[in-house]
């Protein structure tokens, strides 16, 4: 994958500041592959001053009021396991087909070009397709009080 991030100058001229892969990419043990494009801590400031935020990421998921931008590679009859996050995440089927599993059973098919807005519910991505799903994230940490709604433990 590719990524392109602009940039300025100290004149406030626009540039390239990046273009070639992300640095982070990590594989998980069930085949997905998961690449950090970009990150922000709070309400970002422009012109942006800091290096490539993806570089010192502690955390998978983005506190409060913080985004990452995630493109996730899902292998033909993989899964993610049921999980659950404080944060606001929009999702775009770039190429293949998901299924999108909530902790009540339920499942709903997606292709490609559906969106999906996850609103911190429990849930698990199954690629059932015959081809690699490729989904593009944006995680939006958010105030969570879904422990105290329904019980579960994050993942």
């Amino acid at each position: 994958m590719r990524r392109v991030v602009t940039g300025h100058t100290e004149s406030g001229k626009s540039v390239f500041v990046s273009n070639g892969e992300p640095p982070r990419i990590e594989i998980r043990p069930s085949g997905n592959e998961i690449t950090e494009v970009w990150a922000t801590q709070g309400t970002p400031v422009i012109p942006v001053k800091q290096g490539d935020p993806t570089i010192n990421m502690s955390s998978f998921f983005p506190g409060i009021g913080d985004t990452s931008l995630k493109v996730m590679r899902m292998p033909s009859g993989s899964e993610s396991g049921m999980h659950t996050s404080d944060t606001v995440d929009y999702g775009i089927v770039v190429s293949g087909e998901i299924w999108l599993e909530l902790d009540d059973g339920e499942e709903v098919r997606l292709k490609q070009g559906d969106c999906v807005v996850q609103n911190g519910t429990r849930h698990n991505w199954r690629n059932r397709g015959p081809e690699v799903c490729v989904i593009a994230f944006v995680l939006i940490g958010a105030n969570g009080n879904w422990q105290r709604l329904t019980g579960f433990e994050s993942a």
